[in-house]
């Protein structure tokens, strides 16, 4: 039995919606990571986060530079502590 031409649909949006939550932009990365841009393609690139759809559009992997950015977190009592060493 096939689906319905409406069920279709709405299993391409919700596919789509994932999508769109997996990659973003590098504008859209920039506002959500708080960075500029350049600086934000530099992690994603480190991070082995960067993809290059065409010539003017890239997207970053968000769970990946989620995850090589969590390397560089650190806990407030680690930065008085090293306010204190100096």
């Amino acid at each position: 039995m096939e689906k319905d031409p409406s069920e279709r649909r709405r299993e391409q949006v919700d596919s789509v919606r994932a999508l769109r939550r997996e990659f973003i932009t590098t504008r859209d990365a920039a506002i959500v990571y708080d960075m500029e841009r350049h600086r934000v393609i530099e992690l994603a690139d480190a991070a082995g986060a960067l993809y290059r759809v065409s010539q003017n559009l890239v997207l970053i992997k968000k769970d990946v530079l989620d995850v090589y950015l969590e390397r560089f977190h650190v806990h407030m009592n680690e930065l008085r502590k090293g306010k204190e060493d100096s």
